[in-house]
């Protein structure tokens, strides 16, 4: 789904570690499709966690929409409150 102007955060959650990586986007459908199909080298610790555990074992999901101008603050605002930097909660690499 790609609307003009409106952005997406989503957040991927491994149902095995309870891990979590959070990201933006504007198209949603295209994202998940990269992710189910590993096209995410770049991002190696989602990448990994994706190739150990099985993209089947990661729920995806939709947690904020809005006006594109805001999308990148509220990720951040969004991945700080999910602590995804820490290796131990988080697959982020950076926010």
């Amino acid at each position: 789904m790609k609307i003009s102007g409106i952005g997406f955060i989503y957040m991927i959650t491994c149902v095995i570690t309870n891990k979590i990586y959070v990201g933006s986007t504007q198209d949603v459908d295209e994202r998940w499709l990269n992710y189910r199909s590993l096209n995410c080298k770049k991002q190696n610790k989602i990448y990994n966690n994706l190739c150990k555990y099985g993209v089947e074992n990661h729920a995806f999901e939709v947690i904020w929409c809005g006006d594109i101008n805001d999308m990148f603050q509220y990720e951040a605002m969004i991945g700080i409150y999910y602590n995804v930097l820490d290796r131990d909660v988080g697959l982020n690499l950076a926010l």
